[in-house]
């Protein structure tokens, strides 16, 4: 039994259900300032939260040895229904631009498991002896 595996799949799991749980909750007026002029509160958080879901996708596709297309493109609906699902939550507005950061953090979570340093096709051995 491959326990990375299931440490992937799990977390990924888990990523799944909490953007879809912070999708449907209420949204409660708060105060906070974009970290730069041209971003809209909230967008860095979309960013993150795809970039790092893409990270853990492609992961499981890799220990699992599957197409990380169809991961990614799991991916892309998810980001697509949690704003879609806003549109009938009461306080919460599902935007075409929050959806376009939620794709492009995807995209950059791609780019970012394809470095050499995280790509499996340049995996490094080590040695056991020294």
């Amino acid at each position: 039994m491959n326990m990375k595996k299931y440490l992937y799949l799990s977390l990924s799991i888990i990523e799944t259900a909490l953007l879809i749980y912070l999708s449907v909750q209420p949204y409660k007026t708060a105060v906070m300032k974009p970290l730069l002029p041209m971003m809209r509160s909230g967008d860095i958080e979309h960013f993150l939260a795809y970039s790092i879901y893409a990270m853990l996708l492609i992961n499981t596709s890799r220990a699992f040895n599957k197409s990380e297309r169809y991961f990614l493109f799991f991916g892309l609906i998810i980001a697509s229904f949690t704003e879609a699902v806003q549109t009938i939550v009461p306080n919460r507005y599902g935007e075409l631009m929050d959806m376009l950061i939620n794709y492009f953090g995807l995209f950059i979570g791609t780019i970012f498991m394809r470095l050499p340093l995280f790509s499996s096709k340049y995996e490094v051995k080590f040695s056991q002896s020294l």
